[in-house]
């Protein structure tokens, strides 16, 4: 599969308006999907590719959820490759809960070649200088980079420019 190239942009009115309703469920957990890779066996080439995500989007779900990611491998065996991908906004917005721009399940799949530039987390710039876990005096709300999860997944040849608070990979 080849999206054609260009510059696209996902914006909290695109997901207001329906365009994005897929959600996955990891340990009882709902994850809301911008781009959900399910299928077996398969390429997605998206060289000359830029998706832009508004920020805003992170919040832009009227109903309650776990995670927000914005791409995620579900399936077995796929290959994605030369996508840029770009979060645009402040640094200081941020999910509801978690975020990732990249969360790969499944077994069997590549991610190559793609530049990702991840920004809005709370707070932003502090680390855990506030506490984490049971203990805070701030309530975290994280965005990580690049969650590989699955069995022999891999990423080869990303760049990432991490700007939120949250794992880079």
């Amino acid at each position: 599969v080849t999206l054609e190239p260009g510059t696209y942009t996902v914006t909290p009115e695109d997901i207001q308006n329906g365009l994005f309703p897929d959600y996955t469920e990891f340990s009882g957990r709902k994850n809301y999907v911008l781009f959900l890779f399910s299928g077996n066996n398969s390429v997605y080439d998206f060289t000359d590719v830029t998706i832009n995500v508004e920020t805003a989007v992170f919040n832009a779900y009227t109903d309650a959820y776990d995670n927000f990611y914005e791409v995620q491998t579900t399936g077995n065996n796929n290959v994605l490759k030369n996508l840029t991908l770009i979060d645009l906004g402040s640094v200081n917005d941020y999910p509801k809960n978690g975020a990732c721009n990249i969360t790969m399940d499944g077994s069997n799949n590549r991610i190559e070649g793609f530049h990702i530039t991840a920004k809005g987390s709370y707070p932003y710039g502090y680390g855990d200088a506030f506490g984490k876990g049971g203990t805070y005096t701030i309530k975290h709300y994280k965005h990580s980079a690049f969650l590989i999860r699955g069995e022999s997944n891999h990423a080869k040849g990303v760049t990432i420019i991490h700007r939120t608070y949250g794992h880079c990979m």
